[in-house]
């Protein structure tokens, strides 16, 4: 014999099938008439819905054999589980799995063994729904096609007995809820009684049970109940209806009422709900409004199945009484009549049609064929559907279709099973409605009463950062910070052992260490004795507002410590707290300035009411504010202050306060206003400045021009002078005498060097009016071609010449060559008598205003000058020595500087008699662009 074998995720199935709740649970009629139908189906005498636990195999419901369970080691619904697929032995002697099982040898002496697997929607295999026979057989494709619909049907029916767990929520919402929930029978007869209801009308439930609903009805609206009756009956239903009712204790009391019919699953009327508010405190004051209405609704019986067949053309051929009670029809009306398609709602048979054609890749036309289709092709055809009843009413169905063959695979007709899936839509729909509310709105988890975690939701996990796995059957201790004394959880035990609600803040710390603040609610479940039998936690994540607390608890400290003025306002703007440099600095005390605004207590009347503006803007808005404003101390002396407003929020995003921050500034507010007033003054002087720069380069323009012009002008008269006295010293020279001829050679010097001052002052005039555009020079090749034009008289005077590398640079060639020869020269020239001259040309580049510049410097042992008559070389015509001492007519070194200025540069010098002279040439590396050719 063969054992079956163990699948690799036996844990998680085991774990699946717990979640049923289903094993060792009492016989059930709607898994019995599953169960017979199989064996019907199949034609067995056996026929199981077998579940298969850790080590046994048992039966939830069985027909043709009294055990109840069986071991799983030589259970045939083991190698079922463990296949995961459907096992059909059609002899069981003749299998070497089975030849020598138990089972096989002796009782029940199994022959023939079809299983078709339970499988649960998150594939989870749990058992089998099985046929047996004592003899060997064999079935048809449409008799195992039709088990395999009915296995389906049966993890629908567990399916559905699983979420009838959600029922007992409400039966807790109605039993705390505080309007009055009753029903009665259609005569009047209260036939449930809740316990607002108790509290509401006085009676208690065992009372009010059994008694007339008029009972409460004043004598004066007797008359209301049948009106009220009459309606149910119809199946009318009256909301919002207010009137009058009457206590046990005869206090008559305004009520809002709501009645509704409750039918049973074949859509009768049986009974009325009735849910009660006591308005009577609304209709005295008249400001209260009716802010929820209690539903109610009437789960139908869905233990019973519609069967009905068809031929091929869709005619129904069989209508069974489930069938018959489902939809209003009887079997007379519909059998060999009509198609289902009357059962169906037509939009939503094109719905299906189109979206099968696209799924089967043919063209399925709206009506009978959309039913059929994958049942024709061998496919499993099950989907959900709105049945329509004869009276018009619409309820959803698990609808099961397949088709009917022969022997030999003819398709003979089609069978369709359909269960009432009403109340588990239902369920599914508030069990959702519930989870999801709870998942968007907090962290929730359930406990045993031993504190055993059995549920979490994501948030929880979220937070907490372990997986569900991970917390699930732990204790909650695993989440414990140390932060909280014993007795703190001591305490919250004590309370909700009693079944009490219990409240507080608590430290959680999460599995990668870190800590978490939650609002905790524990709310106990209580049994029928009154004693808790599971707690449903509901927390709040108030991390961020209890970091909030901390960090203003941090800040106050420091506040207090600090030499700045520190305030603390609600989210009004009153004071709250100060420190006491706020008392030191504004002569008010703690007790003086709590619940008063600042503005109110330091603002006087040269304080800016555009900053206040800005201030009361800016907090209105919940925005931080920085500036300036001037405040009044209590004795009224004014004083400045540097102010920073900040808001403070909870972790929810709400205004808890406002911190202020003041630094006295007083003392810099006058400096800076002694500074703007000596700002303005120079403003003045510099506009004043501007103004004679303009009227000196107007005059200096104008001497330019007239320089040029004039020396221009004057060319012609001294050529002729010069070349007239050149023919009379040649022509008359012995006519003359020595007297003659010394007056002569006076007037021709003096010509000569009248050419030489009008050659100058027209080069001085040039420097900007005839001047080339810039372009890249090297120094270096300029200074090369001076010393080449001065060597005759660098070899007469015997001098040395040390040369720097030199930079390349943005300037005009010819006015380089220019500066730097009259530099050279006057070296030469202005030498101490008996000292061989010594020159030297240095250079160096430097940064400055964010560019490159270079200085050279011309240096030499010449005869110097006083450093005092350092601006007076720079002049036109001014000369420190006489022409017969030095040759030349001083407009040289005017020149140079002006040349130097037209290129962004200065040209300046320092020097001491007998010491020599320095030159000191600056100008930048790159000129702007606009200047560059």
């Amino acid at each position: 014999m063969k054992q079956p074998e163990i699948p690799q995720n036996e844990s998680e199935r085991q774990a699946a099938l717990d979640r049923y709740k289903i094993l060792d649970t009492l016989p059930e009629q709607e898994y019995d008439d599953l169960t017979q139908l199989a064996a019907r189906i199949c034609g067995t005498p056996i026929a199981l819905i077998s579940l298969v636990d850790r080590d046994r195999q048992w039966f939830k419901s069985r027909v043709g054999i009294d055990a109840p369970e069986t071991p799983r080691d030589i259970s045939f619904c083991g190698h079922v589980v463990a296949e995961n697929m459907k096992l059909i032995v059609p002899d069981a002697t003749l299998d070497d799995r089975f030849a020598d099982n138990p089972l096989v040898a002796s009782d029940p002496n199994i022959r023939f063994y079809v299983g078709v697997p339970l499988t649960t929607p998150d594939s989870y295999t749990l058992g089998t729904l099985c046929a047996i026979d004592r003899q060997p057989k064999t079935l048809t494709t449409t008799q195992i096609e039709q088990l395999e619909s009915l296995s389906r049907l049966v993890m629908s029916q567990l399916e559905l007995r699983r979420s009838q767990d959600a029922s007992q929520l409400f039966v807790s919402i109605v039993e705390s809820s505080d309007d009055a929930i009753m029903t009665k029978t259609l005569d009047g007869t209260i036939t449930s009684w809740n316990s607002a209801a108790e509290k509401i009308f006085g009676y208690t439930a065992r009372e009010a049970i059994g008694q007339p609903m008029a009972m409460l009805i004043p004598p004066d609206r007797k008359e209301e109940e049948p009106q009220i009756l009459a309606k149910i009956a119809r199946g009318e239903r009256i909301e919002h209806f207010e009137t009058e009712r009457v206590r046990k204790d005869g206090k008559r009391i305004n009520i809002s009422a709501t009645i509704s019919p409750v039918r049973d699953f074949e859509g009768k009327i049986i009974l009325a709900s009735k849910i009660a508010r006591d308005i009577t405190d609304r209709k005295a004051s008249e400001d209260r409004l009716t802010s929820t209405l209690m539903l109610q609704q009437a789960i139908l019986d869905s233990a019973n199945f519609a069967i009905i067949s068809t031929d091929l053309q869709g005619t129904i051929q069989s209508f069974n009484v489930a069938a018959e009670n489902m939809l209003g029809y009887a079997a007379a009306e519909v059998v060999g009549k009509t198609s289902p398609a009357i059962l169906h709602d037509l939009d939503e048979v094109v719905s299906q049609a189109k979206q099968l054609s696209q799924e089967l890749h043919q063209e399925i036309e709206p009506g009978f064929e959309v039913f059929i289709a994958k049942a024709k092709l061998g496919q499993a055809a099950e989907q959900e559907w709105t049945y329509i009843r004869k009276d018009g009413s619409r309820f959803p169905v698990m609808l099961t279709i397949t088709a009917i063959r022969t022997n030999q695979g003819e398709i003979t007709g089609f069978l369709g099973i359909a269960k009432d899936i009403t109340a588990q839509k239902q369920a599914e729909k508030q069990a959702f409605d519930i989870t999801t509310a709870l998942d968007r709105t907090a962290i929730v988890a359930i406990t045993d009463v031993q504190g055993m975690i059995n549920f979490v939701n994501d948030k929880f996990c979220e937070i907490s950062k372990y997986s569900r796995d991970e917390l699930l059957g732990q204790n909650h201790r695993i989440l414990n910070s140390g932060h909280h004394p014993r007795q703190f959880f001591a305490d919250m035990w004590k309370a909700i052992a009693k079944g009490e609600t219990w409240q507080a803040e608590i430290k959680n710390r999460a599995k990668d260490g870190s800590f978490y603040w939650v609002d905790t609610t524990i709310v106990p479940f209580l049994n029928e004795l009154g004693k808790p039998y599971q707690y449903l936690a509901i927390r709040k994540d108030i991390t961020p507002r209890k970091a909030a607390e901390l960090e203003l608890q941090k800040l106050s400290l420091i506040a207090s410590q600090t030499d700045n003025v520190a305030i603390v306002t609600n989210p009004q703007g009153t004071i709250e707290w100060v420190n006491e440099s706020f008392q030191r600095v504004t002569g008010y005390t703690l007790a003086e300035a709590i619940g008063i605004k600042p503005g109110e207590l330091l603002q006087g009347a040269k304080t800016d009411k555009e900053t206040v503006a800005e201030i009361r803007y800016a907090l209105a808005r919940r925005q931080p504010f920085t500036g300036e404003i001037l405040n009044y101390r209590k004795d009224g002396h004014p004083y400045w202050i540097e102010l920073q407003i900040n808001p403070v929020f909870d972790g929810e995003g709400k205004l808890t306060n406002f911190i202020a921050i003041e630094k006295e500034i007083t003392n810099r507010k006058e400096i800076e206003t002694n500074l703007k007033r000596e700002v303005e003054e120079r403003k003045r002087a510099v506009q004043e400045l501007r103004v004679l720069a303009e009227r000196l380069e107007v005059s200096n323009r104008e001497l330019q021009d007239f320089a040029y012009v004039s020396s221009h002008d004057l060319q012609e008269p001294l050529r002729k002078i010069q070349a007239f006295g050149d023919r009379l010293k040649s022509s008359c020279k012995d006519s003359l005498d020595v007297k003659g001829l010394d007056y002569l050679e006076r007037m021709l010097n003096a010509a000569g060097r009248a050419q030489i001052l009008i050659n100058d002052l027209l080069a001085f005039s040039r420097v900007t009016t005839k001047s080339k555009p810039f372009e890249s020079v090297d120094l270096a090749e300029v200074l090369e071609g001076v010393l080449s034009d001065l060597e005759v008289r660098i070899e007469q005077t015997g001098a040395t010449v040390e040369i720097d590398r030199l930079p390349v640079i943005d300037a005009d060639p010819m006015q380089m060559r220019q500066i730097l020869q009259n530099l050279i020269g006057n070296a030469l020239k202005f030498q101490q008598e008996g000292v061989k001259p010594l020159i030297q040309v240095r250079s160096q580049i430097f940064q400055r205003y964010g560019q490159d510049w270079c200085e050279i410097r011309a240096i030499d042992n010449g005869i110097g000058f006083e450093q005092k008559y350092v601006d007076r070389i720079f002049q036109i015509f001014q000369r420190l020595h006489g022409r017969k001492t030095f040759e030349g007519t001083g407009i040289g070194l005017a020149i140079c500087r002006k040349i130097a200025e037209r290129h962004n540069g200065t040209l300046t010098a320092e020097s001491e008699p007998d010491r020599g002279a320095t030159f000191i040439f600056t100008l930048p590396i790159h000129q702007p662009k606009g200047e560059l050719q």
